[in-house]
């Protein structure tokens, strides 16, 4: 991968960042294994919290809902969170050295840091040339264009179209890397399939009643998620 694809995905703290790279350095060299899988899994328990804020908690408060809607949904969440944070550990917790180490090779291509500025991290996956510059093109045109009634529907397809992209990438991908009991993953995809829908009929129902205006800072945010000066962590510098 290089500077110039198309990204998606949010700032993590350095700490965070420094915290998963060692992993995948101790894990490169063989060294430091005590406790690997424990650390591992907190590790990915802070960047799905950090996800869920990412893209819940903060577009979610540019947005007026209905109390209803808004207690229904922080609560499918908030459950859907706790449910990922069992998951994440029951699979990592124990895990072979050998699983962890697939793992980590795969987790090295979604930590970047900023291309101008390398003091600064991301957790990215890369994007399609035409869902990039769809993405691109839609979310910029609601700063121009108020009639959002004619635009609408692509709007809604090119994020169900980002969700869709990140479940296969945060979750499919990795998990069909690894060896999972059959009770363990009838029971992660399930909680995945229960949070796809979830999160997509919250995108209908916002969107789909959204005027102009109220839209206008949800792109805006939407927009500083996609990025194309990023640079992948190089796995095999470390």
């Amino acid at each position: 991968m290089n500077n110039q694809q198309g990204f998606f995905g949010f700032e993590i703290s350095a700490d965070l960042y420094h915290s998963c790279t060692q992993v995948i350095k101790d894990l490169q060299l063989g060294q430091n294994l005590t406790c690997i899988d424990e650390r591992a899994a907190e590790n990915i328990v802070r960047l799905a919290d950090t996800g869920f804020e990412v893209y819940y908690d903060k577009p979610s408060n540019l947005v007026e809902f209905s109390s209803i809607l808004r207690k229904a949904a922080d609560a499918g969440i908030h459950a859907v969170q706790k449910a990922a944070h069992l998951v994440i550990r029951k699979v990592l917790i124990g895990m072979p050295i050998s699983e962890l180490s697939v793992l980590s090779d795969y987790m090295a291509n979604l930590l970047c840091t900023d291309g101008e500025n390398p003091e600064r991290y991301y957790i990215c996956f890369t994007l399609s040339d035409e869902l990039f510059q769809l993405a691109q093109t839609l979310l910029a045109r609601v700063r121009t264009d108020s009639n959002v009634d004619l635009y609408r529907a692509e709007i809604i397809g090119a994020l169900e179209q980002l969700i869709q992209v990140g479940v296969d990438v945060y979750y499919a991908k990795p998990v069909g890397q690894i060896k999972l009991g059959r009770i363990a993953r009838k029971a992660s995809d399930l909680g995945i399939r229960t949070a796809h829908k979830g999160t997509t009929t919250v995108l209908h129902k916002l969107l789909g009643e959204m005027p102009h205006e109220a839209m206008i800072p949800l792109a805006a945010y939407f927009e500083s998620l996609l990025h194309d000066q990023v640079q992948v962590y190089q796995r095999d510098a470390a």
